[in-house]
C-alpha cells in the first residue's frame, strides 16, 4: 500500500526498503534452518528495518510445517483471512487459524490485558493435571482518557490425560473460555458506554 502526500518532496526520506537480518541472511532455504540458527543464540530483529517476512515469518512458515510443533499461539491485532501469517498457519492443515470479525470489540476502546495465571495444577501425581488462566482485563476509552471497566477472565478445563498434547489441548480450551468471557463483558461495556 502506497499513501501519497503531494508537495514537499525535498523534505522526505526515501522510501525504506526493510533489510534481513545478518544472521538470517546466510540461512540455506531448508526448512528447519531457522531452528539450527536460533539454537546458536538469540536474533533481535527490528521492525521496520529489518523484514518481517525473512524473519518472524519465515520463522512462522517453518514452524507450522515441522511436525515436532504441537501448537503456535498468537494474537494478532487487526488482521484478514488473507494475511500471510493465517495463510502459512491454515496451509499445513494442522493448525486452526481463527480470525474474529472486527466488530467483536469496538475498535475505539483499548484493552490492557495482563495474563496473571496460566498453569497447570496436579491433584494427584501422574494424573491429568487441571489448567487455569486468569487475565486482568482493563477498558480504556482513549478518548476521553478513562479506565471503563476492569475485571478478571478466569476459566479452567481439566486436560483428558497426563500428556503434552492433552494438556496443551486443555489450555486451549481454557484459553477460548477466557476469552469469550472478556469479549462479552467487553461489549456490554462498550453498551453501557454509548448509552
Amino acid at each position: 500500500m502506497t499513501v501519497s502526500f503531494p508537495g514537499h518532496a525535498d523534505l522526505r526520506d526515501p522510501p525504506h526498503e526493510p533489510v534481513t537480518h545478518p544472521r538470517l541472511r546466510k540461512m540455506p532455504p531448508e526448512p528447519d534452518a531457522i531452528f539450527a540458527e536460533i539454537a546458536r543464540g538469540d536474533i533481535l530483529v527490528h521492525h521496520p528495518y529489518d523484514s518481517f517476512d525473512t524473519s518472524v515469518l519465515r520463522f512462522l512458515e517453518d514452524a507450522a510445517r515441522d511436525p515436532a510443533v504441537l501448537a503456535i499461539k498468537l494474537t494478532i491485532y487487526r488482521t484478514s483471512s488473507d494475511s500471510p501469517i493465517v495463510r502459512a498457519l491454515a496451509e499445513d492443515g494442522r493448525f486452526e487459524a481463527v480470525v474474529s470479525a472486527p466488530s467483536r470489540v469496538p475498535a475505539d476502546l483499548v484493552l490492557d490485558v495482563e495474563l496473571r495465571r496460566f498453569e497447570a495444577v496436579y491433584a494427584t501425581e501422574g494424573g491429568a493435571p487441571e489448567v487455569r488462566v486468569e487475565m486482568q482485563v482493563s477498558v480504556v476509552d482513549p478518548r476521553k482518557a478513562s479506565r471503563l471497566a476492569s475485571f478478571v477472565a478466569a476459566a479452567s478445563a481439566a486436560a483428558d490425560e497426563n500428556r503434552r498434547a492433552a494438556v496443551i489441548a486443555a489450555f486451549d480450551r481454557a484459553t477460548a473460555e477466557a476469552v469469550r468471557s472478556t469479549v462479552d463483558q467487553v461489549r456490554a461495556v462498550a453498551g453501557d458506554a454509548t448509552r
